[in-house]
C-alpha cells in the first residue's frame, strides 16, 4: 500500500514538472531585440525612453524618412515638444504611452519634455538629427 502512495506521488510530481518545463519552452518571452533600435535608426523607428528626468537616448541621428518613438518609463508624468512648435504631444502619462513622428527632410531637431526643462538647452531636452 506505500508503495502505490509513493509512486502516485511520485507520478504527481513528474507530471507537474513536465507541464512546467512544457509551459516555460512554450512561453515567448522578449530578447530585448527586434526591430525597435534604440539609438540609431536603420530605416525604420527609433525608440527614445523618457526616465527619471531624462531622455534615452537623448540624441539620436536617423535617415529621411525614418520615425522617431518616444515612450515613457510611466514613474513620472512626460510629453514631447518641438522646439518650433510643429510637433509633440501634451503627454505622456503611462508606461504604455507612446508618440510617433515622422522626419522626412533632413535637419536638426530639438525637443523637450516642458514638465522638466524651461527651455531646449537644459533640462529634459533631446535632439533628432535627420541625414
Amino acid at each position: 500500500m506505500i508503495g502505490k502512495k509513493v509512486r502516485a506521488s511520485l507520478l504527481t510530481v513528474l507530471v507537474a514538472v513536465a507541464g512546467g518545463a512544457l509551459a516555460v519552452a512554450c512561453s515567448g518571452g522578449d530578447s530585448g531585440g527586434g526591430t525597435d533600435p534604440t539609438g540609431t535608426g536603420n530605416g525604420n523607428v527609433t525608440v527614445v525612453r523618457a526616465s527619471g528626468t531624462s531622455w534615452s537616448p537623448a540624441s539620436v541621428t536617423i535617415k529621411a524618412g525614418d520615425k522617431v518613438r518616444w515612450t515613457s518609463d510611466g514613474a513620472l508624468p512626460h510629453n514631447v515638444e518641438s522646439e518650433t512648435g510643429a510637433w509633440g504631444l501634451a503627454s505622456l502619462p503611462a508606461a504604455t504611452s507612446t508618440f510617433e513622428q515622422t522626419f522626412n527632410t533632413p535637419g536638426t531637431y530639438r525637443f523637450r519634455c516642458n514638465f522638466h526643462s524651461s527651455n531646449f538647452t537644459t533640462g529634459m531636452v533631446g535632439v533628432v538629427t535627420v541625414q
